[in-house]
């Protein structure tokens, strides 16, 4: 599958952000409910990735032998690997707050969007199945978006 400019300006967005958060603040809270928060959240992004036996692009195009999921956190949201760093960096954003932070938070929201939209219109035309799961699961947030 052919991989966009655009594709790659977005993970470079996505790393760029998650970097700059990383380094611009702690990212082990030392607060205990925000600490759990964390980990679920990275327990729910490894449960993904392993649905997925590890194997996965951090482009935003499916790989061709891809295959459509609708097991295990797929249940719950479409994009759970997306939804785990939203959450993960929230929690460092809430750990830390600057003004600064949060716009590259919101860089980084934007560019999972960005990917998200890229890839459902691709596994769209790869899995004609995948026309139901808007309608049965939200993107990023259970029951909510």
């Amino acid at each position: 599958m052919q991989k966009s400019k655009v594709s790659y300006i977005l993970v470079i967005v996505q790393l760029s952000s998650i970097l700059i958060l990383a380094f611009t603040g702690p990212v082990i809270p030392e607060d205990t409910v925000l600490l759990v928060i964390e980990l679920l959240f990275a327990g729910f992004g490894i449960w993904a990735m392993s649905v997925h036996k590890f194997r996965f692009s951090v482009l935003p195009e499916p790989k061709k032998d891809t295959r459509l999921v609708k097991t295990g956190p797929y249940r719950i949201v479409r994009h759970p690997m997306y939804s785990s760093l939203i959450f993960i960096t929230l929690v460092w954003l809430m750990n830390f707050f600057t003004l600064f932070r949060f716009i590259i938070w919101l860089l980084l929201i934007s560019a999972l969007f960005f990917k998200a939209s890229i890839e459902e219109k691709l596994l769209l035309s790869m899995h004609p199945g995948y026309a139901s799961l808007p309608g049965k699961t939200k993107k990023f947030i259970p029951f909510l978006y």
